[in-house]
């Protein structure tokens, strides 16, 4: 059944900046959230590699959810049309 609703998009006005401990290595951290276009969805950003936050890039990953492409794996949870730089 199609559904005539209107599907608005968000996304952050300016990029935020997180600092803290990683959450499974106890080593310090820090993420940037960015603001992306419209349609774009989540992608993570790691060492130079994008990583779209979709189905086919899902990877096992113990206890946690995470995202990966070509060795590179990330874990994170944001909404919104955003660029996420894991470091």
């Amino acid at each position: 059944m199609a559904s005539n609703r209107i599907v608005y998009q968000k996304t952050i006005a300016d990029e935020i900046v997180l600092t803290g401990v990683g959450v499974h290595n106890g080593r310090p951290a820090t993420v940037r959230l960015k603001p992306a276009p419209p349609n774009t969805g989540r992608i993570f950003v790691y060492k130079g590699v994008e990583i779209p936050a979709t189905l086919y890039h899902v990877v096992d990953a113990p206890y946690r959810t995470a995202v990966g492409c070509n060795n590179v794996v990330c874990a994170s949870r944001c909404g919104g049309n955003q660029y996420i730089h894991n470091s």
